[in-house]
Formats: C-alpha cells, sequence, structure tokens
C-alpha cells in the first residue's frame, strides 16, 4: 500500500536535518550513473521532484527549481546554499505551467506517491519541446516494469536504465509540440 501524503511528508520533516548526512553520498552516485541521459546546456526551467535538500543542483552547480512535500527538507536546503530556490508542494500536483520546463529529474521519489502515474501525468504536461529528463524509483518498492508501463500510459516515450545500486529508471526525451 502507498503512503498518503501527509505521511510522507510528517517523515521526513522529521527526518530532515540527518538526511544529507545518511543519503547525499547514495544520491550524488545515482545523479552521476545518469548524467548522460540529460543535458544542462540549454536555458529554461530545470526541475528536481522530490529534490529535497537540493543535493543535484549542488551537486551539477547548476539552479533547479526544486520541489518537495517536506517544507523542513527545504529549509535544510536553503541553510546551506542561499541559491537555493524550492517549492513545498505534492509532485503528482506541479504548480508549473504547460509546457515550460526544459529539464526534468526526479530521484527515488515517485515510489513515495499514493498514485505514481500522477507525477508521470503532470511530468508529460509541464514538458517543454526538447526537454530531456530521468525518473528513478527504489527497486524493492517500485519495478522497472511499473515505471515503463506508466510512462505508456500516459504516452511517454521512454527508455529503461538500470542503475548499479538500488534504483531502478527510465529517462526520456521530448520531440513534440
Amino acid at each position: 500500500m502507498r503512503k498518503k501524503p501527509l505521511d510522507v511528508r510528517s517523515y521526513y520533516d522529521q527526518y530532515a536535518p540527518r538526511y544529507d548526512n545518511f543519503y547525499e553520498k547514495i544520491q550524488i552516485q545515482k545523479f552521476s550513473w545518469c548524467k548522460e541521459y540529460f543535458n544542462i546546456d540549454d536555458t529554461g526551467w530545470f526541475v528536481d521532484l522530490g529534490g529535497g535538500t537540493g543535493n543535484l543542483s549542488k551537486w551539477l552547480n547548476y539552479a533547479f527549481v526544486t520541489l518537495d512535500i517536506s517544507f523542513n527538507m527545504l529549509l535544510e536546503g536553503l541553510t546551506k546554499d542561499r541559491r537555493f530556490f524550492g517549492i513545498a508542494c505534492d509532485i503528482s500536483k506541479i504548480p508549473i505551467r504547460n509546457s515550460s520546463v526544459r529539464l526534468i529529474l526526479s530521484f527515488t521519489s515517485i515510489q513515495n506517491l499514493e498514485v505514481p502515474i500522477s507525477m508521470l501525468t503532470e511530468v508529460k504536461r509541464i514538458m517543454k519541446n526538447k526537454c530531456t529528463g530521468v525518473i528513478t524509483a527504489l527497486a524493492k518498492v517500485t519495478s522497472l516494469v511499473n515505471l515503463v508501463q506508466w510512462a505508456k500510459a500516459v504516452q511517454l516515450e521512454t527508455i529503461a536504465i538500470t542503475l548499479p545500486l538500488e534504483d531502478v529508471g527510465i529517462a526520456f526525451k521530448n520531440e513534440d509540440q
């Protein structure tokens, strides 16, 4: 059974001060394994869905809009980097206008959603032409088959990614519009 948004927020709000000590190293490994699937050279809006404390933005040294359900995780990111920009929201209801984002990344977040396909519906909605992206999930919670099926259900063409550690993922590129 999937967790309710308030349960996820409560967990990460409490865990926020310790999160980077436990997970920063493994998250950076995930980012580096997937870097070949996305491009940050273009201009435009870049978002990190479920990005917590902003490790991705810090690692790439690029200003992402980090969306996370946990206000405390975002606050931790702000205390570490004044350039950090976060929005507290449920990533299954993204508060960004249609066709406006050039790069969408989400590492190890989709499996926390009550209805994971809802995030992919939102990803499809906010994608700009030539948008690239990567979405990963914990393999012990969500299978690669599920990720691919959810993407197909929202007509998001993807390629499968198997990461060396704990995640599976999908990469995509939008050439439409």
